[in-house]
């Protein structure tokens, strides 16, 4: 696939409890040698900075939930993520690191997963849940939320009989 061999680098386990990280979103300074890191196992969210050596710093974990299955560097400076099992909407501010992790709560009763963010244009944060397809149902619901007033607004499913996805090119 690649003409040259790509250069990877393994900066270790954040942790020596967790073995999954399930998503990786930039520091919002784009000079940062920081990334901060999502985990599986339990929903934990590290800061890593990546030079001189790695070093990975706990920030905090989302209590009663699973893992954090999407994570985003929001336009407003904000670390975005969802949760699984049950849908929620979590910031971190780098800015203002004393006040952890802020949980906003479940986005839509009865979905399992907040699985996609996208940041748009309109400075919204565009947001896919993925809904109980185990069960035979697929009912992810493309949802948005306004940062700066706090509003959040569900617009169903894109297609019935799907689950909701973002792309963002």
């Amino acid at each position: 696939v690649w003409e040259e061999e790509p250069d990877f680098e393994d900066l270790g386990k954040v942790d020596g409890e967790i073995d999954e990280i399930w998503a990786v979103t930039p520091h919002p300074d784009a000079e940062s040698d920081v990334v901060f890191a999502a985990s599986g196992g339990r929903a934990r969210l590290y800061r890593c900075d990546t030079a001189p050596a790695p070093a990975f710093q706990l920030l905090g974990e989302v209590s009663g939930e699973i893992n954090i299955a999407d994570a985003l560097t929001g336009e407003d400076g904000r670390i975005y993520f969802g949760t699984y099992p049950t849908c929620r909407l979590c910031f971190y501010d780098p800015a203002d690191p004393g006040a952890g992790i802020t949980d906003l709560g479940t986005v839509l009763e009865n979905q399992r997963e907040l699985s996609a963010l996208c940041w748009g244009p309109d400075g919204l944060l565009y947001l896919g849940t993925y809904g109980h397809s185990r069960g035979g149902w697929f009912d992810g619901s493309l949802m948005v939320y306004d940062p700066a007033t706090g509003r959040l607004e569900n617009y169903g499913p894109p297609v019935e009989g799907y689950i909701c996805l973002l792309y963002t090119s």
